[in-house]
């Protein structure tokens, strides 16, 4: 009963240890770093922490963008930047 919604950049809440966050997700081909196969990425907004293997939830907000190819990893950092800027207070 799982489904992957269409490949962009999503604000998300994320659940982890009974704790919500705001986020963004990434699903698709990462075509700027040259990804071969699908990911789905989380970035939790001021968090830092390394959670890597483990579980949490992921409640998609809204479609912000769709994914697309960036001239270099600086342009890249510049959109994410601005997505998170449009995300706060959603």
């Amino acid at each position: 009963n799982e489904i992957i919604p269409l490949s962009g950049v999503y604000s998300v809440r994320v659940l982890l240890n009974t704790k919500r966050y705001d986020g963004l997700v990434n699903i698709g081909f990462r075509p700027t770093v040259k990804g071969e196969k699908q990911t789905i990425e989380v970035h939790i907004l001021d968090f830092c922490k390394d959670i890597y293997s483990t579980d949490l939830e992921i409640f998609f907000i809204k479609r912000i963008r769709s994914e697309k190819h960036f001239k270099s990893i600086d342009n890249l950092k510049e959109q994410i930047a601005n997505d998170i800027k449009g995300i706060r207070g959603l």
